[in-house]
């Protein structure tokens, strides 16, 4: 492979890389640095309690979470109980996509071009 190829070709994957990165990234950090006063001005989006009234099983977990982000546990429990079982399954899921993202990147990297054309035939 000429070596013009490998370079733009890595650079591309690299600029991918980044950017899926930020997008995972962006929302766990806008989440840390809204303040809930201003959720809690907020209307509701929740498809379930505006149209039947009741509220979900996942109402006021946005709530939540951003609570936890600002280390106040006892609000967070209020606004919905469920966010003990759900943000550390969240955060499992999001460390594991963003593991496989970083590791997908690394062994592209080291493909030669052998495996490359037997992955095509």
């Amino acid at each position: 492979m000429p070596m013009e190829t490998y370079w733009s070709k890595n650079r591309i994957g690299l600029i991918h890389l980044m950017g899926k990165m930020g997008i995972m990234l962006f929302l766990p950090i806008a989440l840390f640095l809204s303040p809930i006063s201003y959720l809690d001005n907020t209307p509701t989006i929740c498809l379930i309690k505006n149209t039947v009234g009741y509220e979900c099983l996942g109402c006021g977990m946005t709530h939540a979470i951003v609570s936890i982000f600002h280390g106040n546990l006892d609000k967070a429990i209020q606004y919905n109980w469920k966010v003990v079982i759900v943000l550390p399954l969240l955060v499992t899921v999001w460390g594991k996509q963003l593991t496989r993202l970083v590791n997908n990147f690394l062994l592209d990297e080291t493909k030669t071009d052998i495996s490359m054309t037997s992955f095509f035939i």
